[in-house]
């Protein structure tokens, strides 16, 4: 199977199961809490694509370089590394500091939040575009050991 299809693969599965979550959590916003309007949900929904196309990006390269084995006995799970969790930081911070910085726009223009905030999403898919080329590399790179170590052997 060719990597290019592999990781998409892998991130199609991952984002349809993400967005049914999302799209449910959303239905239960309404119902759980009554008098939520469109722009309350606004900035989550603006959110969401690039929270998710970022840890698309990151998590593609993270297991390319960091790969852990798969355990279907859920008490015997492999630490993630510690690398991991400084990219997922990292990208955590950007992100923060990316919807800061587009808030910030928006104050100094007059306009609400929610006209600049459009952009995350194109900002996520920026992001996950700039880092594929970097983790398909890896992929191809590392193909036998990226096997070895998530069967086992």
């Amino acid at each position: 199977v060719d990597a290019r299809h592999w990781l998409t693969g892998r991130n199609l599965a991952h984002g349809a199961f993400a967005t049914a979550q999302m799209a449910l959590l959303s239905a239960l916003l309404f119902v759980l809490l009554p008098g939520t309007t469109g722009t309350d949900v606004g900035l989550p929904i603006l959110a969401f694509p690039f929270g998710l196309l970022t840890l698309f990006g990151v998590g593609n390269v993270l297991s390319v370089y960091h790969p852990r084995r798969f355990h279907f006995d859920l008490s015997r799970r492999d630490r993630p590394a510690p690398t991991s969790f400084v990219g997922l930081a990292v990208a955590l911070g950007v992100g923060v500091g990316l919807v800061t910085a587009l808030r910030g726009v928006a104050s100094l223009l007059g306009w609400p939040d929610l006209a600049v905030l459009w952009l995350l999403p194109l900002c996520g898919w920026a992001l996950y575009r700039a880092l594929r080329p970097w983790a398909l590399r890896g992929l191809d790179q590392r193909r036998e050991a990226l096997i070895a170590v998530v069967a086992g052997e």
